[in-house]
């Protein structure tokens, strides 16, 4: 794979925002001690900070109710 300084970022973070798994977990060998792997995991924990940022919010706003 041709590394392109940000894909990593921008990888990680888009695969989160649609709820898709880690690759970087699922196949360390792959992308271990990487600048591709280590952006990817940057991106993908900021884009889960946002998602449960949003989601707690949605909880106090009383906009999610419990099944």
């Amino acid at each position: 794979m041709e590394y392109t300084p940000g894909q990593g970022y921008r990888d990680g973070y888009n695969d989160r925002m649609v709820g898709k798994t880690n690759k970087v977990y699922k196949d360390p060998t792959q992308y271990y001690d990487s600048p591709y792997g280590e952006e990817y995991n940057i991106g993908y924990r900021e884009a889960n900070e946002k998602v449960m940022r949003e989601a707690r919010k949605s909880v106090n706003e009383g906009r999610f109710l419990a099944g």
